[in-house]
């Protein structure tokens, strides 16, 4: 429902399209990112150690595998990635330009958000 609208929004205007389907497209990669290695993690009880540990489900992911295989997103592996629900605000996986322009961060919660990049250098990263 919520992507429905969202999608609506996009195409309502097609000055502000570009950014919002970018803002879109951000948040259903992380999103996709995180359940991958949500899905690696329940299925096999250990936390994904390199991008080939969870490349494999590109059918059921392909926004996700995209954004990894691509460098667009950058991974926190070697940590499990915990049940929906749970989880704190660490950064598990984010934008790659989020260092340096801003960008969009996966929490270990599921959330995906913008920040700048003092937010990113400020704010605290799962360990290993």
């Amino acid at each position: 429902v919520g992507v429905a609208f969202l999608l609506g929004v996009g195409c309502s205007s097609t000055t502000s399209m570009p950014s919002e389907q970018a803002a879109l497209e951000l948040g259903t990669g992380l999103t996709e990112v995180g359940d991958l290695l949500r899905a690696y993690t329940e299925t096999t009880g250990r936390a994904p150690t390199k991008p080939a540990d969870v490349l494999r489900n590109e059918a059921l992911y392909p926004r996700g595998v995209q954004a990894i295989r691509s460098g667009d997103v950058k991974v926190i592996w070697g940590v499990k990635m915990p049940p929906v629900g749970e989880g704190g605000t660490e950064i598990i996986a984010f934008e790659k330009k989020v260092e340096t322009e801003g960008g969009g961060v996966l929490l270990t919660n599921g959330e995906v958000k913008k920040m700048t990049p003092d937010e990113f250098k400020a704010a605290p990263k799962v360990k290993k």
